[in-house]
Formats: C-alpha cells, sequence, structure tokens
C-alpha cells in the first residue's frame, strides 16, 4: 500500500510512501522514546516519565496537524491525521506501561 501526496513546498507532483517506511519510521521513533523513558526509570525520575507523556501528547496532536494542510480530501485528510494520533497514543500507552513496571520492579 502506498500513500501519494504533493511534494511539499512546490506545487508540482506527487510524493508516494509505502506503508512500510510509515510503519518503521513510527515504531523506530516510538523505540527511542521508550528505551528513553526505560532508562531514566531506572534512575528512579518518575517526572521525566511525566513530561515523556506530556511532550508524547503534544506531538501527536501537533504533528496531526500537517496532513489536515495538504491539498487532499477530506477523508485523506482525516485518516493522515488519525494515524498520528493514534500513533501518540500508542506510544503514550507504552510509557505508561514501562513506568508500572519499572515501578514493580523497583519495589
Amino acid at each position: 500500500m502506498n500513500f501519494e501526496f504533493p511534494k511539499p513546498g512546490s506545487g508540482n507532483g506527487t510524493q508516494t510512501v509505502n506503508a512500510g517506511t510509515v510503519v518503521v519510521i513510527t515504531m523506530t521513533a516510538m523505540m527511542v522514546g521508550w528505551v528513553i523513558i526505560g532508562l531514566t526509570a531506572r534512575h528512579h525520575r518518575p517526572t521525566l516519565g511525566t513530561l515523556a507523556i506530556i511532550i508524547g501528547g503534544i506531538f501527536a496532536v501537533v504533528s496531526a496537524i500537517a496532513p489536515l494542510t495538504l491539498d487532499a480530501s477530506l477523508s485523506v485528510k482525516l485518516s493522515l491525521a488519525s494515524m498520528h494520533l493514534i500513533a501518540g497514543a500508542f506510544y503514550v500507552a507504552g510509557v505508561a506501561w514501562l513506568r508500572r513496571t519499572n515501578a514493580g520492579a523497583s519495589q
């Protein structure tokens, strides 16, 4: 499955991104965030976990705005924006799970 959208910054042509690339980039970003949270949790810095949840949530919402500016149909815009929000929800859920797991392990 491929996603095609107008090239950013130019009025000419389209840019194609396949679903595999989207999944790899999304999962890589999530794993980097989760590793950072896992490492900080080991040092008993729970405020960093809370901060990561807040930043991740804000980033998901802000990044969902970009697809809404594309020159595309409303259904395409909403589909792309919802993918940003869904990825953000998985990230936040992962951080919350890591915090609970590390809290239980440290007791």
